[in-house]
């Protein structure tokens, strides 16, 4: 019999998508999805500082961690500790969509749930052909906020940005693939924005609301307008992918038809 333990919330969602609920024996403080997890699995405290000697007092035969989600020092401690006591470390680090689905096929090997993991990955691959052809001629380009004081955007190198870039949105923040580079400070005065038609404002890690949305703008001088976004359907990666494809599909009809409920706030200077 397995014994899991995930420290990534998407992973966790991933693995009880494949059917491997009942094989969880631990997962983190954030994994809440499907919500009966909570009660199925212990916690082992959050995705930055889990607690190792609960890890192991689980017997676990599988760890899976992510590079972003996880701290590298924390990944290296369990690597020896998987060396020492002979759980699989399962690594994961997807960036691109493609890497996304090619990760749960890949987890429906390890898991030997390939059926599952295989009839999701062509489902996926539809709708990701569905966005690309309904990309605009003209891409739209744009910011995306994730956290206040200080303001903090998901650049370019991101999965985020990786998941807009299908629908036909252009990034104007630009860094390195690196982890520690790729979700910049910024000031709203900053020049690099007014390249931007659109600021997107996450509901998480920061929870935006109406009122952070208006003191960003009052602060910028761009012309942008603001628009608030499902930040778990975009940064969610595994067998979220697909309900984030088809939640941008939805999103790229609204932008294009532009409603009033849609726009939170036309912002001119």
């Amino acid at each position: 019999m397995r014994r899991i333990i995930s420290l990534v919330p998407s992973l966790t969602e991933t693995l009880c998508d494949l059917g491997l609920q009942a094989e969880i024996v631990g997962c983190t403080n954030f994994c809440v999805h499907p919500s009966s997890i909570r009660k199925s699995a212990l916690s082992v405290g959050g995705t930055k500082d889990a607690d190792i000697e609960k890890i192991l007092a689980l017997q676990p035969t599988h760890v899976l961690v992510n590079d972003e989600e996880n701290p590298r020092e924390l990944r290296s401690a369990l690597s020896e500790c998987a060396r020492q006591q002979g759980f699989q470390l399962v690594e994961t680090f997807p960036i691109s969509i493609e890497e996304s689905i090619e990760m749960v096929e890949t987890l429906g090997r390890v898991f030997q749930c390939e059926e599952n993991s295989k009839a999701w990955a062509a489902q996926t691959r539809k709708i990701l052909a569905e966005c690309r052809a309904q990309r605009p001629q003209i891409s739209i380009p744009y910011a995306y906020l994730i956290w206040r004081n200080p303001w903090m955007v998901a650049g370019n190198q991101t999965y985020i940005s990786m998941m807009l870039a299908e629908i036909g949105w252009q990034n104007v923040i630009e860094t390195s693939r690196d982890p520690r580079e790729r979700y910049p400070c910024i000031e709203p005065q900053s020049e690099l924005l007014n390249q931007a038609q659109v600021f997107l404002f996450s509901s998480e890690p920061f929870p935006f609301r109406q009122r952070h949305l208006e003191e960003f703008c009052g602060l910028s001088e761009s012309r942008a307008i603001a628009l608030k976004i499902n930040g778990e359907e975009l940064s969610w990666f595994g067998t979220r992918t697909q309900k984030g494809l088809q939640y941008l599909l939805n999103f790229q009809k609204m932008y294009a038809n532009k409603s009033e409920t849609f726009l939170n706030i036309s912002h001119n200077n």
